[in-house]
């Protein structure tokens, strides 16, 4: 009997233990891990998003350190730089969410703390991650809000910790622009420290707090061509400033990613023509000129998906995206599990949703849905 028991409950260890590994195995792509700062004195937690493709791969990758991020964020700017990748037909980022919930790289007040957070950055937070991954030593630093200061910290103090700089804030301060309007002076006497690197600005182009916007722009441009003029070009600067801030979820990150990772190809090809055409399987697919497929069409109701305002979904290695329905050619990458015809502008999607059952159809369910529209700018 006693044996009985202790088999019983052997079993329900291993049943508990085969399912706790299974629901970590399904979900090899978001990880969490914890890095003991002794230099903050403080648990700081990681999140991070890997490429789809990592696992299947040997490839090494360009990670994106945000500070504040929180694993929603992660998973958001990774669809963002997904979309990126598929549009301009480069390389994934590794997308790594830094912890500050102790406002550490909040808005400036004493250059110590910034020294402290950059020093476990250096020294401890991106030597966990590239020790864990496959990393292959460029880096991208992207904040936004009232922590955008910080990245141009990090940019005029260790030049050579990231390749690319992407900072975002609806706020720039007189106090703001003549500090680092003094440090970067200072720093630009080494021109040769800021080599390749390349850095964009993001603000807001409206009223925001009293701001006297028309005097940010000026200001913020004036600084941008500063940093390229006074280090002869070696380090490359844009300042952007945006009408749509509060409708996108990561105001200037597209346009950030764009500027510090710009594609190698010199041009846009001429657009070759493209034909919907039902294969011999009997699946729709798009294919160009050479008849080489390039996407399947969405099936639905028992066929090829129907024009939503001017728009009709696509599959390529089982994501979901958006493609004009008579040229076909896309507008939204393939990078949803799941994507809901256009309205009123924007389209549903998801990256972490599951399909169920009901009766005799299949739902999509997700506690993450989130709002595309088509320039591929993410909303709630």
């Amino acid at each position: 009997m006693v044996n009985n028991h202790k088999s019983f409950f052997t079993g329900i260890i291993l049943l508990l233990l085969a399912i706790t590994l299974g629901a970590q195995q399904s979900d090899v792509k978001r990880h969490s891990i914890n890095v003991q700062s002794t230099i903050l004195e403080k648990n700081i937690a990681l999140s991070i998003r890997l490429p789809d493709g990592y696992g299947a791969s040997q490839v090494s990758y360009t990670v994106l350190y945000y500070i504040h991020g929180d694993p929603k964020s992660v998973e958001e700017l990774s669809i963002l730089s997904h979309m990126w990748s598929q549009s301009d037909a480069t390389q994934e980022l590794i997308v790594v969410g830094i912890d500050d919930s102790d406002g550490l790289t909040d808005r400036m007040n004493d250059p110590k703390t910034y020294d402290l957070f950059l020093s476990s950055l250096e020294k401890e937070l991106i030597p966990a991650v590239e020790k864990q991954y496959r990393t292959n030593g460029k880096r991208i630093l992207h904040e936004k809000s009232l922590f955008g200061s910080f990245t141009l910290y990090v940019l005029l103090t260790r030049p050579e910790l990231c390749q690319g700089y992407i900072a975002a804030s609806k706020q720039w301060y007189d106090e703001n622009n003549d500090y680092f309007t003094e440090r970067a002076r200072k720093a630009l006497q080494n021109p040769e420290a800021f080599r390749g690197r390349r850095i964009f600005l993001a603000t807001l182009n409206g009223a925001y707090n009293n701001n006297n916007i028309p005097e940010v722009n000026k200001n913020l441009s004036a600084f941008a061509d500063m940093l390229m003029s006074q280090s002869n070009k070696r380090v490359q600067a844009k300042h952007q400033a945006f009408d749509d801030w509060g409708i996108s979820l990561h105001p200037g990150f597209m346009a950030g990613l764009k500027f510090v990772m710009p594609s190698k190809t010199t041009g846009k090809p001429k657009a070759d023509p493209l034909r919907m055409v039902q294969a011999a399987s009997g699946q729709w697919v798009i294919t160009n000129r050479q008849k080489k497929t390039l996407y399947e069409v969405f099936f639905f109701d028992n066929g090829p998906d129907y024009p939503s305002e001017g728009l009709i979904r696509i599959v390529k290695n089982g994501k979901i995206g958006y493609a004009n329905a008579k040229t076909y050619e896309l507008v939204v990458p393939p990078v949803f599990d799941c994507a809901f015809p256009f309205e009123n502008g924007k389209g549903r999607v998801s990256s972490q949703c599951i399909t169920v059952q009901h009766g005799e159809h299949n739902v999509w369910e997700s506690e993450s849905w989130l709002l595309v529209d088509k320039k591929g700018n993410l909303s709630r």
